[in-house]
């Protein structure tokens, strides 16, 4: 299921607001992989350090 895209602030909006929302939409958009590509999920066969090694995938992304 795809998810909905984050609009760009309209132009009317105040520049400090407007940079602002820019970042938080870039985060948003890393989060769930419209920037950076998407976490591929692990085959049912995955071993305990493919499971670690994805873990840590994600909570890399997600810290920065």
């Amino acid at each position: 299921m795809k998810k909905p895209a984050i609009g760009s602030p309209p132009s009317e909006t105040p520049p400090t607001l407007a940079a602002y929302l820019v970042r938080v939409q870039e985060n948003i958009e890393t989060i769930t992989g419209r920037r950076g590509g998407r976490v591929q999920p692990l085959a049912a066969s995955a071993s305990l350090d493919d499971v670690t090694a994805k873990l840590n995938e994600i909570i890399s992304r997600l810290q920065g």
